[in-house]
């Protein structure tokens, strides 16, 4: 079981990307503009984030197409796909206490939550 005291040790250290993913880097927005990531669970700034409009919308749903149609997922041999899937699970494993501590920070009262990880 994870303790309050340590869900906010780790929610007061974690740093958390500011930027968009499009093509698969982080990346500003083509405006350069940000806004603040304010959390509802007491009203705190976050982080500041890419505001992203249509210019990056067309962007990233013009990389999206691009990556459907070269078949770099789509002609990957399954076992490589298993072998990724299994990659990307053990890496949620392994951080599984921060991926809580991010989404409790973004919607619950830390006081009142109790999580066993394993």
């Amino acid at each position: 079981m994870t303790s309050l005291a340590n869900f906010e040790k780790i929610a007061g250290v974690v740093e958390l990307p500011h930027q968009a993913v499009i093509d698969g880097r982080l990346q500003p927005s083509v405006t350069g503009r940000t806004f603040e990531n304010v959390t509802p669970r007491n009203g705190t700034v976050i982080n500041r984030v890419a505001e992203c409009d249509a210019a990056d919308i067309d962007a990233a749903a013009k990389a999206a197409r691009r990556a459907f149609e070269d078949g770099r997922w789509r002609n990957l041999h399954y076992r490589e796909k298993k072998r990724i899937l299994f990659a990307l699970a053990d890496l949620m494993e392994r951080d599984a206490e921060l991926l809580a501590v991010l989404e409790l920070h973004k919607y619950a009262d830390l006081k009142s939550v109790s999580i066993t990880i394993r």
